[in-house]
């Protein structure tokens, strides 16, 4: 077995062993060629990005990683390892060990100081591998969904609060100030960049009819953008929204606007023609789960966040 650069012409091993090697789940979708496009980075946050392929001796692929980090992540001392996947024939014979010892060498040769990693709660068997290879647990996030998207009006807004939607080339700059302000001090936050929120809103997924502003006078204090994954609707059929980012500011919580961005973002939902809606929180955030629950979300899975160090 030999560890090499990944080439156009190993897409269709990658993808059909990506699609083996998931347990399946109702949220699996399969890996198609198009998945592979790395042009959603803006330009001035340039990522470093490799994939590896391990092959073996008879020219057959038997598993790959892919690995990359940007200038705002190894400003934190972090590489993500995006996926990590061994066909299911080749297991047990070391594939994974040294495409894991590669990830390690690459993420230290980029100047990382960990590799980050996302594993299903119910992946017991990757969770297992990467833990023990060095990969230690460190925090664990709750996938909720509202499945029943009932009509309702648009919700009440508490006196000198008035809603609109996003504005390209006018509300950048407001947004990255209250976003920033809105999630200082939660777990792995970083400020976010102008560039990134430009690169952020201008994904297929993003439509600015759903990014809701909410504003006390020329004051934005909160948001909330509800996106969708076309290619995913595409091939399941069905459109399932996810709740990407809400927030508000920290002087105006307490007096019900996250409840209120939340009912917009479902009202949303319900007026695109969803089939539901997603979100990701904090296990450890008792006070988020309760107001998702209070509007009808439900947990479905959780996702477990892994650190490898590489110093």
């Amino acid at each position: 077995m030999q560890l090499r650069e990944f080439v156009l012409g190993d897409i269709p091993a990658i993808a059909a062993i990506r699609n083996a090697s998931i347990e399946i789940s109702p949220d699996f979708y399969s890996m198609t060629v198009d998945r592979f496009r790395y042009d959603f980075y803006d330009e001035d946050v340039p990522m470093k990005s490799r994939i590896v392929v391990a092959e073996n001796d008879d020219g057959r692929v038997a598993g790959f990683y892919h690995l990359y980090t940007d200038e705002n992540l190894l400003a934190r001392g972090r590489s993500n390892l995006d996926s990590i996947h061994v066909s299911p024939d080749a297991r047990g014979a070391g594939v994974g060990t040294a495409l894991v010892t590669s990830i390690v060498e690459t993420a230290r040769g980029w100047g990382a100081r960990y590799v980050s990693t996302a594993v299903p709660g119910d992946q017991a068997r990757s969770l297992g591998f990467l833990e023990r290879l060095g990969f230690q647990r460190v925090r664990t996030f709750d996938k909720m969904r509202l499945t029943e998207l009932s009509p309702e009006p648009a919700p009440e807004l508490p006196a000198g609060y008035t809603l609109r939607t996003f504005v390209r080339g006018q509300d950048e700059a407001a947004f990255v100030t209250v976003f920033n302000a809105a999630f200082q001090g939660t777990w792995d936050f970083t400020p976010v960049t102008p560039g990134e929120v430009a690169q952020w809103n201008h994904r297929p997924s993003f439509n600015p009819r759903g990014c809701f502003l909410l504003w006390e006078g020329d004051q934005l204090v909160g948001f909330t953008t509800v996106l969708f994954n076309p290619e995913r609707a595409e091939q399941t059929g069905r459109v399932i929204g996810r709740v990407y980012e809400m927030g508000v500011l920290p002087s105006h919580r307490k007096h019900g606007l996250g409840y209120v961005l939340l009912r917009v973002s479902v009202r949303y939902a319900r007026e695109q023609g969803f089939h539901g809606l997603d979100l990701v929180t904090d296990s450890q955030s008792e006070a988020g789960k309760q107001l998702y629950a209070k509007v009808g979300f439900q947990d479905k899975r959780s996702s477990i966040v892994l650190h490898r160090d590489v110093t």
